[in-house]
């Protein structure tokens, strides 16, 4: 068992307990916009872009999984997960995705014919090798503690 003055000290770390939480459930909203993306786009006729779209996402969404639970699994162990570098790049990458996720959500909620047929293979393109956010979500999951 841990003893206080141990507690306290990771408490006081610049990588704060606090702000791994306050990143656990920013982590937690951008898998909640995952998921209503998904759905949103599961309602309707599916083209090739879209399950390509999908198939990222779902990716995207593991990943996030992965690094949640990494997160939660060392504040259990009263352990910082990572260095504060390494919360500042995940919590940049959420930003991120969640302007990326919002821009998807807005096209679907305004057309779903413009969706298909301007919008989503370029965006598609642009989530895979512009951004590479599921690359470089595992590349800062290997920086946080092992689950």
């Amino acid at each position: 068992m841990q003893s206080v003055d141990t507690v306290l000290n990771m408490h006081s770390a610049d990588h704060s307990f606090e702000g791994w939480l306050e990143e656990a459930r920013q982590i937690g909203a951008v898998l909640y916009k995952i998921a209503d993306s998904l759905l949103l786009l599961s309602s309707k006729r599916t083209t090739l872009e879209e399950k390509m779209l999908a198939s990222y996402l779902s990716k995207l969404a593991s990943g996030y999984g992965e690094v949640l639970c990494r997160i939660h699994k060392a504040l259990a162990n009263h352990t910082n997960p990572a260095n504060s570098q390494v919360l500042a790049c995940l919590s940049e990458l959420d930003k991120q995705v969640v302007e990326e996720i919002d821009q998807l959500l807005k096209i679907i909620h305004y057309d779903l014919n413009f969706l298909e047929q301007y919008f989503e293979h370029d965006y598609y393109s642009r989530l895979n090798e512009k951004h590479k956010f599921v690359e470089r979500l595992s590349a800062i999951a290997n920086e946080v503690q092992p689950a």
